[in-house]
């Protein structure tokens, strides 16, 4: 499983033998080797449409001189029942280190933490002081308006980690037993994807490209390949998910499986749903 926060690929490569199989004879072994990597699908953004109300990052500048950063927003739309309020998503640390900001706020832990403003026109700029140079990172925004709570991302101050991420912490390398025909080979290991989110309701999906010999199928590479997500709940903090693998080879499979090297990229990822 791109900030969008990181990357996700995983690499399959595939020697088969020369030649088109009868049914029923025997095919040489296929090697397949697995490489994981992960990508984040939480763009930064400088603006972001929820609903009928749109909130845009107008600057972020740093101020040597006062050794402090101001961020810049403006929500357009923010009339009631449209929008009781909007949260920029954060962390304590920039809380603890604002100065000033143009208008009142929370801090608020639910259904985001972070700074909750209560806009008093359709239109509003809110300034954000903060002590210190804070960098740009992809962080979540949120709107209750029409009885619901609406959620994106947007471009905010970065805190100590990222707002949305995911990693590889076991099953970098992926090892199958060899193939020597049709029947189901489910791989020797796993994988352990870790994802640390400051909103509940994130996914994951991998999605495959293909690099494949002259006369391969890429619908039957597709098929020979499972991957088994675990199951796992969408959480705030860090979850852990657990990835399986197999090959399910038919012997009609065979026909559509020449020699040479089948590399098959899958890219995980994590998204806010």
């Amino acid at each position: 499983m791109r900030g969008k926060a990181e990357e996700g690929d995983v690499g399959i490569e595939r020697q088969l033998p020369s030649g088109r199989r009868k049914h029923g004879a025997r095919a040489a072994a296929l090697a397949v080797v697995l490489t994981i990597a992960v990508a984040v699908a939480a763009p930064a953004a400088s603006s972001v449409t929820l609903g009928s109300v749109t909130i845009t990052l107008l600057s972020s500048r740093y101020y040597p001189g006062g050794n402090y950063t101001r961020f810049a927003y403006e929500a357009r739309g923010t009339s009631n029942p449209s929008c009781a309020y909007w949260v920029l998503g954060s962390c304590t640390e920039f809380r603890d280190a604002l100065w000033w900001t143009s208008g009142a706020f929370e801090w608020t832990t639910s259904p985001l933490v972070g700074l909750k403003i209560t806009p008093s026109k359709k239109r509003q700029t809110f300034n954000i002081d903060a002590a210190g140079r804070w960098n740009m990172a992809t962080v979540p925004v949120g709107v209750q308006g029409g009885g619901s709570f609406l959620q994106g991302w947007i471009d905010g101050p970065a805190c100590g980690a990222s707002s949305l991420s995911i990693e590889v912490v076991a099953g970098g390398g992926v090892a199958f037993p060899p193939v020597t025909g049709a029947g189901f080979f489910p791989a020797r290991n796993g994988t352990m994807l870790r994802i640390q989110s400051s909103s509940a309701g994130w996914t994951i999906s991998p999605d495959a490209t293909f690099m494949l010999p002259a006369g391969a199928s890429e619908a039957v590479v597709a098929r020979v390949l499972e991957i088994s997500v675990g199951a796992h709940s969408s959480q705030v903090g860090t979850t852990d998910v657990s990835v399986d693998y197999a090959l399910r080879v038919s012997e009609a499979d065979l026909y559509s499986l020449p020699q040479g090297t089948y590399e098959v990229t899958i890219t995980y990822t994590v998204a806010l749903d």
